[in-house]
């Protein structure tokens, strides 16, 4: 548990960034024009033919780069330069980006990935092939890594563990794992990312396998599976062949950390019981996923997993910031806003009263009665849910079983070890 108190729970507190890219979807015309016309070759305000044959030139003879972002006008900002041409950007803050990190200016260098990791999470990391721009998802992701390294974080407390963290060069199956970070540290599932990262970065992480108490393996399962890059059978099949090829493993997984950080679990993994049956899982779901009928008993064991919340970007929690009311003057006493279908209901393998709470609440209300100062359930569009649940005492999220119901801070069915009662 030391690992857990000294490592994990500072790290929670960490996860965030400066914008989420997929809060802000694109309109239908921007996206027409990302997909006809990648390359931005008719009808932009910039001359793209001329930045990608800079950028082209970039990699042999960096001062053309140089000198071509001292020529952009000086009223134009990255959010401009990405409206005018997504990819085009893109490429242009990755080599100024990189040539920023090459050159010593670590901060400067942070602040930029920090707006390209923005500007990238925001479409699909296969759609940028589509042009001829030269820079790939594994370009971000080794420059990612690059300045991971160089942040490390101030020296660790003692007698917390070391963590050696598994790289591509000694598992090859880690790249499907780990493709489309900046896409895949969005939304719910984003800690598998951010997880990674702040290891990769840490003073936890040894470099030294001999020195390590645990064996961090990282893997956006997933996200490869909802995000299109992978089906189940072919992310259950890449597992199993890392598995293999992990060259410090220890029977079952012993002091081998995974995350599986979303409802579905280790549901990604489907023969996860065969194969990592004593290894640890990071998760925020320690239920059965209801989708998945061939399960019939919960993975998670408080003496070996660790829950953790779902991933919540900063953005949204400064949108609920903005419409919080005084708590005096809050209009509800609770609410209530998700789904009660049947899909949301306990699993076929469960037979417990309380492993459907959301649909005995909602029977209650049912039959009950409206009440006045409680509101459940709404056809409301997202703002004028958070708008609500600003001017609510309580927000009730009620335990479902399913891939959008992990509680947001923590799961009522965890044990806490005695140290910390």
């Amino acid at each position: 548990m030391r690992f857990y108190k000294c490592v994990i729970i500072p790290l929670l507190s960490q996860l965030s960034a400066s914008f989420d890219g997929q809060s802000d979807p694109a309109t239908e015309e921007f996206a027409a024009r990302i997909w006809e016309d990648p390359d931005c070759l008719t009808g932009r305000a910039l001359d793209w033919a001329s930045i990608r044959q800079a950028l082209h030139r970039a990699a042999a003879k960096e001062h053309y780069l140089a000198a071509f972002i001292e020529q952009l006008p000086t009223t134009i900002g990255w959010d401009d330069i990405i409206e005018d041409c997504l990819f085009g950007g893109v490429a242009l803050l990755y080599w100024h980006t990189r040539q920023l990190l090459e050159l010593g200016h670590l901060e400067a260098a942070s602040l930029h990935f920090s707006l390209l990791d923005s500007y990238a999470s925001s479409f699909h990391p296969a759609i940028m092939a589509r042009g001829s721009w030269g820079v790939s998802d594994w370009d971000l992701t080794v420059l990612r890594r690059d300045l991971a390294a160089r942040n490390a974080l101030p020296d660790a407390l003692p007698d917390c563990g070391k963590a050696y963290v598994y790289t591509e060069d000694e598992a090859p199956s880690l790249r499907y794992l780990t493709q489309g970070a900046a896409f895949c540290g969005k939304g719910q599932w984003g800690s598998e990312v951010h997880i990674h990262y702040w290891l990769l970065s840490s003073p936890y992480r040894t470099l030294d396998p001999a020195q390590a108490d645990y064996f961090f393996v990282p893997g956006y399962g997933i996200c490869m599976f909802e995000g299109g890059f992978l089906n189940l059978a072919e992310t259950n099949d890449i597992y199993t062949a890392l598995i293999g090829e992990l060259p410090y493993w220890q029977e079952g997984g012993r002091r081998h950390v995974f995350t599986f950080a979303s409802g579905m679990a280790v549901g990604v993994f489907k023969d996860w019981e065969r194969y990592i049956p004593n290894a640890t899982v990071l998760t925020p779901e320690t239920g059965i996923f209801n989708d998945n009928r061939w399960q019939k008993k919960p993975f998670f064991e408080p003496w070996r997993d660790v829950v953790i919340p779902g991933h919540l970007h900063r953005s949204e929690i400064m949108r609920f910031l903005q419409v919080a009311r005084p708590l005096e003057d809050r209009k509800y006493l609770a609410v209530f806003f998700g789904r009660v279908d049947p899909s949301r209901a306990s699993h076929v393998a469960s037979t417990a009263l309380d492993d459907a709470p959301r649909q005995a609440l909602f029977e209650m209300i049912r039959q009950y009665g409206p009440m006045q100062d409680v509101l459940f359930g709404s056809n409301l569009t997202a703002e004028q849910m958070r708008s609500t649940m600003g001017d609510s005492v309580f927000c009730l999220v009620p335990r479902a079983t399913g891939g959008s119901s992990p509680s947001p801070v923590i799961c009522p069915s965890i044990a806490m070890p005695y140290a910390f009662l």
